[in-house]
């Protein structure tokens, strides 16, 4: 059986909240919202480089950024840390120009200030990415062609107080520069990986692979617990990206995650309206879930909505939440999701 949901959503940016001149001054959400989404499986860790599991890599991106990431609708490259680049005419050489008003967020190790990230941390990210330690679970899907690298890999199993990896330059404060031995590299998707986010080296240097603090759009009020039933994220009211009009992200203030593993329990709390989204259904779950709400087909404005998240797996969600986009990659952005008026 296929369902095929008819009125598609047109997806307009609603102008919730006013911002004024951005100094370092925090931007406050005049409307207060909580988005609820549901994890089957916990995460395993939110320290950028050791990230190798789906729930992981999906919590990560709310709370951190790279330089380039994802656009969750068309898997396009768009500017995060890095506001544009370009590369030189062997295709090897990468020159990234970094936005530098960005704020790690306001934390008891920054003296619960907002810390601002800078070129510092974006070399010592690499730095990491590129030492062998235990933390390290991605440096043979991140960095391995980047020049130098490999070099660096096997002569380093700690942090050293020297950076020399040759393919990562500062040419100054504003401005970094990366080169691939293979031009064929797909250098700006792998930087896009939650797995690559920047991280701060002053937080590092305190907390280790527990810093879990990041210049993303939401944050942790607390530290993660062992084996959590629900994780509440904030947004950060010191994040720098924008939308065309000049509204800042993310739309919603708060994203209350659960960590429901029956199927079961996550539908009926859909169902009832004490979640928002629901991830990852197979084709027998939908369906079944689907008899039992028929106005998802039926209705000409209806409750829930369907899409496709690929490897024949579907998510669904509230119709009231606007700017959700399900892709294969299960890359999840939160930043740009809003809520639909009440009518």
């Amino acid at each position: 059986m296929k369902v095929v949901l008819s009125n598609a959503l047109i997806v307009i940016l609603l102008l919730f909240y006013g911002c004024t001149q951005r100094v370092i001054e925090k931007h406050t959400k005049s409307v207060t919202d909580t988005l609820s989404i549901n994890f089957q499986n916990s995460y395993q860790t939110l320290f950028p480089p050791s990230v190798n599991d789906k729930v992981s890599s999906q919590i990560v991106t709310q709370l951190y950024d790279g330089l380039v990431t994802y656009n969750s609708k068309n898997l396009n490259i768009q500017p995060a840390i890095a506001k544009s680049w370009e590369k030189d005419e062997t295709g090897t050489v990468y020159t990234f120009h970094l936005n530098t008003d960005i704020y790690f967020n306001a934390n008891p190790v920054f003296n619960n200030r907002p810390e601002k990230l800078t070129i510092d941390d974006i070399l010592f990210t690499f730095q990491y990415l590129c030492t062998k330690l235990s933390g390290n679970k991605n440096f043979f899907s991140l960095m391995y062609k980047i020049k130098g690298a490999k070099e660096y890999y096997d002569t380093h199993s700690k942090i050293s107080k020297e950076f020399d990896i040759e393919g990562v330059k500062a040419v100054d404060d504003s401005t970094l520069q990366i080169s691939i031995e293979d031009k064929n590299f797909p250098i700006l998707d792998v930087l896009a990986l939650p797995s690559a986010s920047i991280f701060s080296h002053k937080a590092y240097q305190k907390l280790k692979e527990e810093c879990f603090i990041g210049s993303g759009p939401y944050f942790l009020t607390k530290q993660p617990e062992t084996n959590p039933t629900s994780m509440m994220l904030v947004y950060n009211p010191y994040y720098y990206l924008q939308d065309n009009s000049g509204k800042y992200y993310p739309y919603i203030s708060n994203v209350l995650i659960s960590f429901v593993p029956s199927r079961e329990k996550e539908l009926k709390l859909l169902q009832d309206g004490k979640l928002d989204i629901v991830l990852g259904l197979n084709n027998n779950d939908l369906l079944k879930f689907l008899e039992q709400n028929i106005d998802v087909v039926e209705s000409k404005e209806p409750k829930f909505i369907v899409s496709s998240a690929g490897d024949n797996l579907q998510d669904i969600y509230s119709s009231r939440v606007i700017n959700f986009y399900s892709n294969a990659m299960s890359y999840l952005d939160l930043s740009i999701v809003y809520f639909q008026k009440d009518k």
